[in-house]
C-alpha cells in the first residue's frame, strides 16, 4: 500500500497570518524564539501496529526565552482576526498555558469586546487589540528588526518548502517516507514528548535518515536547521534544569535529567547490569549511556558556564535560517547589537555535535562555518 502523503503546513487566512507575524516579531524583539503554528496532537497505536495521529489544536505563536542565567520563560499567543468569541478563546488559551507551563498568554484580536477584558486579567492573559499591538510594537522597537521573522514572503517560503515533494500520481520512495517521519517528529511529536526524551529522539531520528537527507535540497536544509533548533532548545532546557539544581554536581545532574530522574536511571542501570551479566563479557559490555553522552555533557557544561551567550542561541539560529535559507542579507548586519560571536561559536559546537552524533553529511550546517 502506498504511504499517505505528508500533510503540508497549513496556510493561514492572510489576516490571521499577518497578526501572527506581527506578534512574533514583537516577541522576538524581546528575546523570544517564536515557532508559529505549533501543532498539538494525540498519538495512539492501532491494532495494525501503525502510529496514528489525531490533531487536537495548534498554537498560533509560542514564545520561548532564556534569561542570561538560563531561567526559561514561555508565552503563548492566540491571534484571531475573525468573529470568534473572546471568552471562549480565553478559556482555551488558559488551558494551553497550563499545558506548556506558560508564564503569560496573549489574546490578539483587532477588536475585543469590553465584557471579555475582566476575564482576561483573571486568567493571566493580556488582551492585545489593534491599538495595543501598535503600542507594543513601538515600545519594543519592532520595526527595527531586520531578521525576517515577521515577513509574510519569508513565512510563505518556509511553508512552501516544508515537507517532502511527491509528484502527482507517484508514490513516495522509501527514503522519502523516512524523511517524512522526521518532518512529522519535529512538527508534531516533539511538543508532546516528555522533554527529557527529546535529545535522544532527535539524534536517533536524524541518524535514521543520514543517507536520505540532502544538504543541497532546500526542504531538507530547512528540516536540518529546524532539527538543530529543536535539539538546541532541548539542550538549553536540560542546562536550565541542571543549573537550577546543583552546579557542584553538574555531571550527575545531567545524567539524572537525561534518563528521566533517579527512579528511571536506577531502573535502566539494573537492566543494563542484568543484560551484561547474561550476555556480556569483559570485552563486550553494554553501556548505559549512548556513545555521544560524554560530548553532550561537555556541551551542557559549556552552556552553563557561558550562560549569557547561551541564552541567545535560538535567536542566532533564527537569523541563520532567515539569512541563508529563506533569503536575507547578513546575519551580523541583521542582528545588529544583538549579534554575539560567542553565541555563534556555541551554535557551531552544537551543530558539529549533531552532525557527528547523527552521522549526517558534513555540509548540513556549512553556513555556520562562514560566520
Amino acid at each position: 500500500m502506498a504511504a499517505r502523503k505528508p500533510a503540508p503546513k497549513a496556510r493561514d487566512d492572510e489576516k490571521d497570518q499577518i497578526l501572527k507575524l506581527r506578534m512574533r516579531r514583537a516577541l522576538w524583539a524581546q528575546g523570544y524564539h517564536c515557532p508559529v503554528r505549533v501543532d498539538l496532537s494525540h498519538f495512539e497505536f492501532k491494532e495494525t501496529g501503525r502510529l496514528d495521529r489525531m490533531s487536537i489544536t495548534d498554537i498560533d505563536v509560542l514564545g520561548i526565552r532564556f534569561d542570561p542565567d538560563l531561567r526559561r520563560r514561555v508565552v503563548v499567543a492566540d491571534c484571531k482576526s475573525g468573529a470568534e468569541s473572546g471568552p471562549n478563546r480565553m478559556f482555551w488559551l488558559s488551558g494551553i498555558m497550563r499545558f506548556f507551563g506558560a508564564d503569560e498568554g496573549f489574546f490578539v484580536k483587532p477588536s475585543v469586546n469590553r465584557h471579555a477584558r475582566p476575564l482576561a486579567s483573571k486568567l493571566d492573559i493580556r488582551v492585545v487589540d489593534d491599538k495595543a499591538l501598535e503600542v507594543l510594537e513601538n515600545g519594543v522597537n519592532a520595526e527595527s528588526i531586520k531578521v525576517r521573522v515577521g515577513d509574510k514572503e519569508a513565512d510563505d517560503f518556509f511553508i512552501d518548502n516544508w515537507g517532502i515533494k511527491v509528484p502527482s500520481g507517484e508514490a513516495p520512495t522509501e527514503g522519502q517516507i523516512r524523511v517524512k517521519s522526521v518532518f512529522h517528529y519535529v512538527q508534531f511529536m516533539y511538543w508532546v514528548m516528555d522533554e527529557y526524551r527529546n535529545i535522544a529522539n532527535i539524534i536517533d531520528r536524524f541518524h535514521h535518515i543520514k543517507n536520505d537527507i540532502d544538504p543541497f535540497n532546500v526542504s531538507h536544509k530547512i528540516l536540518g536547521y529546524v532539527g538543530l533548533q529543536r535539539l538546541t532548545l532541548s539542550i538549553l532546557n536540560m542546562a536550565s534544569v541542571v543549573y537550577s539544581r546543583d552546579v557542584n554536581e553538574l555531571d550527575r545532574q545531567i545524567k539524572l535529567y537525561f534518563f528521566g530522574g533517579t527512579f528511571f536511571l536506577r531502573e535502566r542501570e539494573r537492566t543494563v547490569e542484568l543484560l551484561n551479566n547474561l550476555f556480556g563479557s569483559e570485552n563486550d559490555v553494554m553501556s548505559l549511556e549512548p556513545s555521544y553522552f560524554g560530548e553532550l555533557s561537555e556541551i551542557t557544561n559549556r552552556l552553563i558556564k557561558n550562560s549569557s551567550p547561551s541564552s541567545k542561541l535560538l535567536l542566532h539560529s533564527d537569523a541563520v535560517i532567515y539569512s541563508f535559507i529563506v533569503g536575507g542579507s547578513d546575519v551580523k548586519a541583521d542582528m545588529g547589537n544583538e549579534y554575539s560571536l560567542e553565541s555563534i561559536i556555541l551554535l557551531r559546537r552544537i551543530a558539529d555535535f549533531f552532525v557527528k552524533s547523527a552521522e549526517m553529511p558534513p555540509e548540513m550546517f556549512h553556513e555556520l562555518s562562514v560566520l
